[in-house]
């Protein structure tokens, strides 16, 4: 049985694309499967088909995910794969220099961000340093990328990152799985109604927007906020309790997560018992043109999202029907009368990873 060997450096190991839409996808295609990654919590559900190799958690330093990917290369060539696929832009020399080695061995890159613009947006960098790596991403990415198999992008508009030949590209959307669900979690929840903010906890992601609206909302009705992500940025943390606390409103507020992972089948049970839940994006350069995963997974569970009043996600809802937009103009009342209103798509195919298993089957079908 070929085996896939799915490498990250500071991701989770049970990452959604990386576990759930790839991992599970290709075990079901008949590979036999293993990832290593981060073991940012315990591991909870079934993992018969995949074995999953977590790793401890490093600071997310130069020095440490240099030390981290020696440990990759050791397990990589221990392992020898029939197919190595490689999810963050630090392993694209790594997996060249594997190439060169092992000719023999598939070799995928997944693009699932625009690091390039991203590494704007990382608390923990200056913006000299920033502006340096910025400046030698892309065209070492360019170069390395050449020489792989394929390439799988995230968005339709990475299609132009690199200079890839047409048949070594695919696009896969961060759509949604059903193996995401987890009909035995057991989560403690709000026993009133109560809006939702998933994922990193970043100002550009949203996050002091929605508390505001949350602030706005309650002036009509009460209404619970859960925020459940993660940061690095302790000074983030604490500005969101500054925030609730100075509103009052503390006693209608729940907080998983902050300084640690929130593991990803958590969100999705908390998306299925929302009443709404918040995608207040800041149209900045890293994420405008781009399907936010909250598009798919609010999709999928029937559930508004709120976001942001930006062209293209206005086109998208136009289409698919997940949510709302709004900008600085609406009131309160007819939000809440929007969100009360509204009805789930009926167009859920649209948002489901299961849709791309023939292209998964062609893009490993060379081994």
């Amino acid at each position: 049985m070929p085996k896939i060997l799915q490498l990250s450096v500071l991701d989770t190991v049970m990452h959604p694309r990386i576990y759930y839409k790839y991992g599970l996808s290709f075990a079901d295609l008949g590979f036999e499967v293993k990832i290593v990654g981060e073991k940012k919590h315990e591991i909870h559900v079934s993992q018969e088909k995949v074995e999953l190799m977590g790793l401890p958690s490093v600071a997310p330093t130069a020095f440490a995910r240099l030390k981290r990917q020696i440990q990759l290369w050791k397990i990589a060539w221990q392992d020898k794969p029939s197919i190595l696929m490689i999810h963050a832009i630090e392993l694209t020399f790594f997996a060249f220099l594997y190439k060169i080695l092992r000719p023999k061995t598939y070799v995928i890159y997944d693009v699932f961000e625009d690091y390039e613009k991203n590494i704007f947006f990382n608390p923990m960098l200056s913006h000299l340093t920033k502006k340096v790596i910025s400046l030698m991403l892309r065209p070492l990415e360019r170069f390395f990328a050449k020489y792989f198999d394929a390439v799988c992008y995230a968005e339709n508009c990475y299609d132009n990152i690199l200079d890839i030949l047409p048949e070594k590209k695919y696009v896969f959307l961060n759509k949604f799985s059903e193996k995401m669900l987890d009909d035995n979690l057991i989560l403690s929840l709000p026993n009133t109604s109560y809006m939702l903010y998933t994922g990193t906890l970043e100002e550009n992601w949203g996050i002091l927007q929605t508390i505001d609206v949350w602030i706005g909302l309650n002036q009509i009705e009460p209404l619970h906020l859960v925020i459940a992500g993660f940061t690095y940025d302790t000074q983030m943390i604490a500005n969101i309790h500054q925030k609730v606390n100075a509103s009052g409103l503390a006693h209608l507020f729940t907080l998983y997560g902050g300084n640690q992972y929130v593991p990803y089948s958590q969100i999705v049970h908390l998306i299925q018992h929302c009443k709404f839940g918040t995608g207040l994006y800041i149209p900045t350069p890293s994420i405008v043109g781009k399907i936010p995963t909250k598009f798919f997974e609010y999709m999928s569970l029937g559930k508004p999202l709120v976001f942001t009043d930006e062209p293209y996600w206005n086109e998208l809802n136009e289409k698919w029907n997940f949510g709302i937009s709004i900008n600085e103009n609406i009131s309160y009342s007819t939000l809440l009368s929007k969100i009360n209103m509204f009805k789930p798509s009926l167009q859920k195919e649209e948002a489901n990873w299961n849709g791309y298993l023939p292209t998964l089957r062609k893009l490993t079908n060379h081994v």
